[in-house]
């Protein structure tokens, strides 16, 4: 139903579909807010940032370790143990989280992520103690809430990250730190639209698109194209594929499109997978 008002300086009567006091767009603006705290709040994420420069240097091993401290980031970027936690993660539940079972390993793990400060350590004042407490380098990831320092940082050249569905990936138990990694270097090449692995991923115009072959993903991976084609096709869990190939019209090489449930580019969150990504579509 369309109104008529009048344009105080003008005079001018217009036509508007729907219109709302500065009292209504306040309390509408206030309920959205709720809303979108509450849609965090069920299926929270991180935003990873796709420029990955810096991590050249780690190996697909250490690179999973790094993804998946990151979905256990507060909104300071503190590790904790799970996004509830009010306190920050110990050095036991990193063991344990990272599947990592020696206790040196992880000593070695954390040196090394900090002298290439990827992850820093300061004490925390929580409940009237002081903890010690890790964080992760707010360059590579950050979740954005409705206030705190990163909730006006840009996010259109950053990739969400699930961080239930990424940490029930690698709970699954042939799943290890090195496919975590291969999953953190694809993270460039998502389309904004439509979450296949592309060279422009910042391209809206599909005809534009300049989709990855398999080829080029074994060079983005270091792998062989026969193990980068095992990869894809092994990485599962729940019945779902992490990575789609799909066949378009009558080309001959498969597109591969990432799990939206798992990463994603645009706003909100995915409707539906789609069927390509069941194992077993029933």
């Amino acid at each position: 139903m369309t109104k008529r008002m009048i344009d105080a300086d003008t005079g001018e009567i217009i036509e508007v579909s729907s219109y709302r006091t500065p009292e209504q767009d306040k309390a509408y603006r206030e309920i959205k807010k709720k809303e979108t705290a509450k849609n965090r709040a069920d299926n929270p994420f991180i935003f990873t940032e796709m420029n990955i420069g810096g991590l050249e240097v780690l190996n697909n091993k250490d690179l999973g370790y790094y993804l998946i401290l990151q979905t256990y980031i507060d909104y300071k970027n503190m590790i904790k143990s799970t996004t509830d936690s009010n306190l920050p993660m110990t050095r036991e539940q990193m063991q344990e989280v990272l599947k990592i079972s020696s206790n040196k390993t992880l000593v070695n793990l954390v040196k090394r992520f900090k002298k290439q400060g990827l992850l820093y350590e300061e004490k925390v004042g929580l409940y009237g103690k002081q903890h010690k407490a890790f964080f992760i380098a707010d360059k590579y990831c950050f979740r954005k809430g409705i206030s705190g320092d990163s909730r006006k940082r840009k996010t259109d050249k950053a990739v969400k990250v699930f961080m239930s569905s990424l940490q029930e990936v690698y709970a699954q138990g042939d799943f290890k730190p090195a496919d975590i990694g291969f999953i953190y270097k694809v993270i460039p090449f998502v389309h904004y639209d439509s979450n296949y692995l592309v060279k422009n991923p910042n391209e809206r115009d599909y005809s534009k698109a300049e989709y990855l072959t398999i080829d080029d993903l074994a060079q983005v991976q270091g792998l062989s194209r026969q193990k980068t084609a095992q990869k894809l096709t092994n990485l599962v869990y729940d019945n779902k594929y992490v990575f789609a190939r799909t066949k378009v019209g009558n080309i001959k090489e498969l597109r591969v499109k990432a799990n939206p449930f798992v990463v994603y580019r645009k706003a909100g969150e995915p409707k539906a997978l789609g069927f390509e990504f069941y194992v077993n579509p029933e």
